[in-house]
């Protein structure tokens, strides 16, 4: 706890807790990737039942199940030792469980799904994002039905998270006796996330480090340094409408039409010689199939996904299943205005795959209809 990365990003004490854990049982990282086979397990089966409880049609539900399963970037984050994976699958078990106690009203769910969004948040702080959508889809749930048991469920969701951070937290200051601070105000990601170099826009060029270092580590001067760069960065811009608009719309594009979601680039670093398996992956031909591949598939989710909503809007649907929906929107704004990375993009890009399933399946409808009528 003295070393200055934990003085920077105190956000991290829920994941080390969560490591602290299982590196007790095994003292070897690999159990985090053994951890990921079954995360990546949990995230396919949970996406199909999810699904089947959106939409209860049987076809919808398969073609997620076979749009989840053949997601490439998912299956090469394996290796990565991190919660992004685990923080996707902990989220999904929390809305399944909530779904399932709107129809069983059992006890059991409930616990499963402050337990699940508990962990997921300790693990992967952006994880409230996928928890905030869910707070507001059962918030306006309960008030068109006018259940207030559904309205306290609905802020635990979010409210026991952030309680665990806190208990963590306190649990490593008695251990260790000594106080987290406050860490890099949340600003110092905001002023990266408008900067631009040879990169792109937003990307992270250890801009966070520097202030802080420059700041004599101390989180009010941060703060009050990186306001500064976002003002000296508004003055350079605001006179040029078409910059900033051409800025908007290269960030959207850098982070959500990228493949692999940087699964290659954040995974491609070795501690010993590359075996035969892993030179094909990342250094042979394959690398560009799996791109052309992963292009064509979120061409899919995007134009389905977006036939889906098309729809909707002559459609009354239940606000239960536009909560993944919800998710998605606020990963995309999140993306706007916080560090860039692919990576960081692909847990709300996932969440389209319900909508997508849906969205093709109605087109498939429609022109069977047509194909019908025609003959």
């Amino acid at each position: 706890m003295e070393y200055n990365y934990l003085q920077m990003y105190t956000q991290h004490y829920g994941l080390i807790f969560f490591e602290e854990f299982f590196l007790g049982i095994w003292n070897n990282y690999r159990i985090f990737q053994y951890l990921n086979v079954l995360f990546i397990m949990m995230i396919i089966f949970l996406f199909y039942r999810v699904t089947d409880l959106f939409f209860d049609s049987p076809r919808i539900s398969l073609y997620s199940l076979m749009s989840v399963t053949v997601f490439i970037p998912m299956h090469v984050y394996v290796v990565y030792v991190y919660g992004d994976l685990g923080s996707i699958a902990l989220c999904m078990l929390c809305l399944w469980a909530l779904l399932k106690w709107n129809i069983t009203s059992k006890l059991r769910y409930v616990l499963i799904a402050l337990f699940s969004a508990s962990i997921a948040t300790l693990i992967r702080q952006n994880s409230l994002i996928i928890l905030l959508a869910i707070l507001i889809g059962m918030v306006i749930h309960a008030w068109k039905t006018w259940n207030w048991k559904k309205f306290v469920v609905a802020i635990a969701v979010l409210v026991l998270p952030l309680l665990s951070v806190q208990l963590v937290e306190g649990i490593y200051e008695i251990r260790s006796g000594r106080e987290i601070g406050a860490g890099l105000p949340a600003v110092v990601w905001f002023s990266m996330g408008i900067q631009q170099d040879s990169n792109g826009v937003g990307f992270d060029t250890a801009y966070d480090e520097s202030i802080w270092w420059h700041s004599d580590c101390d989180p009010e001067k941060t703060a009050e340094a990186a306001i500064k760069d976002i003002k000296h960065r508004w003055e350079e811009i605001k006179g040029d409408p078409a910059l900033i608009r051409e800025l908007i719309r290269y960030k959207a594009l850098e982070q959500w039409i990228e493949p692999t979601f940087t699964s290659f680039t954040m995974t491609g670093k070795f501690e010993e010689p590359a075996n035969a398996v892993v030179e094909t992956l990342y250094f042979g031909t394959l690398p560009d199939y799996i791109c052309r591949f992963m292009n064509f598939y979120l061409f899919v989710i995007y134009a389905c996904a977006f036939l889906w909503a098309i729809r909707g809007v002559f459609r009354k649907e239940g606000m239960l299943t536009s909560i993944m929906l919800i998710a998605f929107v606020g990963g995309f704004l999140f993306g706007m205005i916080w560090e860039a990375k692919g990576r960081y993009m692909m847990p709300y890009a996932m969440m389209l795959i319900p909508y997508m399933a849906c969205g093709l399946s109605q087109t498939q409808e429609k022109l069977l209809s047509l194909f019908q009528k025609g003959k």
